[in-house]
């Protein structure tokens, strides 16, 4: 007797099947944390940029919520939601049982009007979708091209501590904040949570607007 595998297609982010709690924990769980995969951020990008139609699949097994695939199609190919001003994206979930993502990119392909392929665009290096992802094509007899990458520098604080301090102490740094020390009072303060950080935001946004 097979496992019970369910692929369903949401109506939009807002549908009864997935919460943002869900999505979030399935995110948290997994390889990948990043807040361009979170349900708040992929919901108000597709609020502001979205286009074509919303491919929004989720994957249960055993009626567990197990793969989620926020997706849109445009003129028969496939992005990620996020495309084009998001800096990661990615299948959200178990992406290592390759079965389940083809399964879920095959239910996808025949929910798009005259399908012509995916355009997965910043998937990160070493994210563990790219393995399924060539067993897929190579099952489903698509081509696979790696059209193009970016460097994207990072810093990892605990094991270069004496980095951060150097990035932090830069002179331009040190300028703009020795002004305002000269000009006022200045009180700095690390904000963590949604409610601590809300008020602030209008004015936040008007600042960067103005700038």
């Amino acid at each position: 007797m097979g496992i019970s595998v369910e692929y369903r297609l949401l109506k939009n982010f807002d549908d009864p099947a997935i919460s943002p709690e869900a999505w979030n924990l399935l995110l948290n769980g997994g390889p990948s944390d990043v807040v361009f995969l979170t349900w708040q951020y992929q919901k108000a990008w597709w609020e502001v940029f979205g286009s074509g139609e919303l491919l929004l699949v989720t994957v249960e097994v055993k009626g567990k919520l197990t793969l989620i695939a926020p997706l849109f199609a445009a003129s028969g190919m496939v992005y990620f939601v996020g495309s084009g001003c998001s800096d990661y994206l990615d299948f959200i979930g178990n992406t290592e049982d390759e079965g389940l993502l083809e399964g879920l990119m095959v239910f996808a392909a025949q929910h798009v009007k005259g399908f012509l392929g995916f355009q997965l665009f910043h998937m990160p290096e070493g994210s563990r979708s790219e393995n399924s992802i060539n067993i897929a094509a190579d099952r489903q007899g698509w081509e696979l091209i790696e059209e193009s990458s970016w460097a994207c520098p990072r810093l990892e604080l605990t094991e270069h501590p004496e980095k951060a301090l150097e990035a932090v102490r830069k002179k331009s740094l040190r300028r703009h904040e020795a002004y305002f020390e000269r000009t006022g009072d200045l009180k700095i303060e690390h904000l963590a949570t949604g409610e601590q950080i809300l008020p602030h935001l209008d004015a936040f946004f008007d600042q960067h607007i103005e700038r």
